[in-house]
């Protein structure tokens, strides 16, 4: 769904296709590559937006079809 946050255990089994333990930072790592290369100013993130405690948001408007 659009506008929706995605833990961080979603998005591993997305991308990895295996469990993550509390200490894997490799979603971390792999938004703020994304950051990187799609936001104007990756300190200070505007598409791409962490909810603390809950996950990530890709905050870009979507049209669903």
């Amino acid at each position: 769904m659009p506008q929706q946050a995605l833990d961080r255990d979603h998005l591993l089994g997305l991308v990895a296709e295996r469990e993550w333990t509390p200490y894997d930072r490799s979603v971390d790592v792999l938004i703020g590559k994304l950051r990187q290369k799609i936001e104007p100013d990756p300190k200070t993130p505007s598409l791409t937006k962490t909810e603390r405690g809950i996950g990530y948001i890709f905050s870009v408007p979507v049209a669903l079809a």
